[in-house]
């Protein structure tokens, strides 16, 4: 009967054990990291969105010919969104780009607040992409910049910046 009552314990712990394992494995695992991250003002910024009419939390493209990449994350609690974008006259590479004004742009914008700061002449940053796959459609890169909003003066400073993300061809 001791036997018995062991052999039980013991089926009953490796039951519970095994729920336990495959309720974990089944969590939702958070990705963003793995896709685009960066530092504003100091702080970590990951995007996050469960609103599917408002698009996905983070987007890419190469539109016209691949002569222009765009990058687009979106934080739905906060109603922040951080943009890249570059214009060429040749076909977007691996390289590193000057983020300031016009064609090759940044912005970081909250509309929680009513603000939107850009990259400007004088407040500039870098968009260095690191891998542009086209077999898979995959690119990775990393990116810093300082924007200035214009009504109030102040400044957003998007630093540590780093994405490995699918893109979609326009």
């Amino acid at each position: 009967m001791f036997t018995k009552i062991k052999m039980g314990n013991l089926i009953a712990l490796s039951l519970l054990l095994y729920a336990l394992l495959a309720f974990n494995s089944c969590e939702k695992q958070d990705r963003s990291n793995d896709r685009f991250v960066c530092n504003v003002n100091g702080k970590t910024w990951k995007p996050a969105n469960s609103d599917l009419k408002y698009g996905r939390d983070v987007s890419a493209h190469l539109i016209d010919e691949g002569k222009t990449f765009y990058l687009d994350a979106y934080q739905e609690v906060t109603r922040q969104t951080v943009s890249l974008s570059i214009m060429l006259d040749r076909e977007v590479s691996p390289g590193i780009y000057t983020l300031e004004a016009g064609k090759q742009t940044a912005e970081f914008m909250d509309a929680g607040k009513g603000l939107k700061f850009k990259t400007q002449i004088g407040s500039t940053g870098t968009l260095e992409i690191l891998k542009l796959d086209k077999a898979t459609n995959t690119v990775q890169g990393r990116f810093s910049f300082i924007a200035k909003e214009q009504s109030t003066a102040a400044t957003a400073d998007i630093t540590n910046g780093n994405f490995k993300l699918q893109y979609t061809n326009y």
